[in-house]
């Protein structure tokens, strides 16, 4: 997302009079934020994930948002040193399913409960050597992952749950995302830029627990020592721009059997207004039952930009071998979506998605409506 600069002032007018003495006077601060109101009109054989009514053929409201402030000071030396903050702004007066509240607390199964809470708060410091963030923030599984181009702001086959991701049919929730450690306080390193190479590890000391990070199948417990790798590449060969993301991510139960081993692997292609791409996901891992899990799930899309205007069509399937409610796991989607950018920070867009839950044999459908501000 974009900020809006606030630019160099003095600490001191944000802060009390008794003040640590080790403030800086200099410290730059940004401050940014963005919010997605989405309406939906849903016809299926499954619930509504926007909310539990049982009446799936209805019409809802959703939205998502988030408020951020970043803050760095440049050292004499040339180290940049700074902070960030960022506030998830979500109802917390329903429960909800699907892809809506960032970090979820789980409430049998797969239900979540939504929370205005901070989603990452953490210190980093870059210097010639490379990025160190520690804190509150997402590991390398998550930032070097890449899936399908899309038009739409929050709308995907691939419900990033981090990202807020919406999911109006709500029977087919894959994830290709190596987002296990979640926001969870950890440590990252990230090397500089190689040409168009970057590499980047993870320890997250202490997991999840009892807190699952989202869906039953898309997302695992990780309990304790994880840890993760990245690979990313961003060349521009002549007219064409790759993009590589690939991750691998391990976590440790000493309770159970299981433990957390997950790969995945995304590509982007984008030339002359076009970009195609997609993702892999391979993971052995946990569930919030408890159970052993083999999980896969791949995306492609194409989408197409020209003007204010963006086009895209993407294609999901996921497989699990989850004991509990496997119909909860194998399933495909699609979506068809545009966007038009009326102004700086402000685009609306429309989609058609389609869900099918193989096992079950039940589809859905809906037909959305999305408009997006960041500033």
């Amino acid at each position: 997302m974009s900020v809006k600069k606030i630019g160099s002032i003095s600490v001191a007018a944000l802060l009390l009079a008794s003040a640590p003495a080790w403030a800086y006077d200099d410290l730059n601060l940004d401050l940014g934020g963005y919010f997605v109101g989405a309406l939906s009109s849903v016809d299926g054989d499954t619930r509504d994930v926007y909310d539990l009514d049982p009446d799936t053929d209805s019409t809802k409201f959703a939205a998502a948002g988030q408020i951020y402030v970043t803050g760095t000071h440049i050292l004499d030396n040339g180290i940049r040193l700074g902070f960030k903050a960022a506030l998830n702004l979500n109802s917390d007066s329903q429960d909800q399913v699907g892809g809506m509240c960032g970090d979820f607390t789980v409430d049998a199964g797969y239900l979540v409960t939504c929370q205005d809470r901070a989603q990452e708060v953490y210190i980093f410091v870059e210097t010639g050597f490379g990025r160190f963030e520690l804190g509150q923030q997402d590991g390398v599984g998550e930032q070097f992952s890449l899936t399908s181009p899309r038009a739409l702001t929050m709308h995907s086959v691939n419900d990033r749950q981090d990202r807020h991701q919406l999911n109006p049919v709500g029977q087919v929730l894959l994830s290709t995302i190596n987002d296990s450690s979640g926001d969870q306080a950890k440590i990252n390193y990230l090397t500089p830029k190689v040409g168009p190479v970057q590499l980047g590890i993870s320890y997250t000391p202490e997991g999840l627990g009892d807190t699952d990070m989202g869906y039953t199948s898309a997302q695992k417990k990780a309990y304790d020592e994880i840890w993760e790798v990245g690979l990313a590449i961003d060349e521009m060969i002549q007219d064409v721009r790759l993009k590589v993301g690939a991750t691998y991510v391990t976590a440790n139960n000493d309770t159970l059997t299981w433990d957390n081993k997950e790969w995945n692997v995304g590509v982007n292609v984008g030339f002359g207004g076009f970009t195609v791409g997609g993702s892999y996901r391979d993971s052995e891992g946990l569930t919030i039952y408890g159970d052993g899990n083999e999980y896969t799930a791949w995306d492609a899309g194409l989408a197409y930009e020209t003007g204010a205007w963006k086009f895209s069509g993407q294609y999901g399937q996921q497989e699990g071998g989850v004991t509990v409610n496997p119909d909860l796991v194998d399933g495909d989607t699609y979506l068809l979506s545009a966007r038009y950018n009326v102004t700086e920070g402000f685009r609306v867009g429309a989609g058609f998605q389609h869900d099918e839950a193989d096992d079950t044999g039940e589809d859905g459908s809906a037909l959305i409506l999305e408009t997006a501000l960041k500033f």
